[in-house]
């Protein structure tokens, strides 16, 4: 518990496997993986207001159940703690990673 809010994982269902997991869990359901590439897809989000507008329309399930202070004082407390990476040239820029992997079915 943070902030007196429980976490509940079913609210963050987000899964981000790092590379190799990734390519491992290919080979596990039977492919050859014949190709991987891993990059960087930074993201203009539009407006002053682009992180907010993010995390409104992927995150909502976040804050079920939270009243309007207490989402207000969480998205705050994200945005202070992100502009320093996120906030390039006076915009954000979410800092999204890709990761490709080709296999055969064998």
């Amino acid at each position: 518990m943070k902030n007196s809010i429980p976490y509940d994982q079913a609210q963050f269902p987000w899964y981000f496997p790092s590379f190799g997991e990734y390519t491992t869990l290919m080979e596990k359901a039977g492919f050859r993986v014949i190709a991987a590439l891993h990059f960087d897809r930074p993201t203009k989000l539009e407006g002053e207001s682009g992180l907010r507008n993010w995390l409104d329309m992927f995150g909502q399930f976040m804050f079920q159940n939270l009243d309007d202070d207490t989402i207000t004082r969480i998205m705050n407390n994200v945005e202070q703690n992100l502009k320093s990476n996120l906030w390039v040239q006076g915009e954000w820029v979410a800092d999204y990673k890709r990761i490709r992997v080709k296999g055969l079915k064998e």
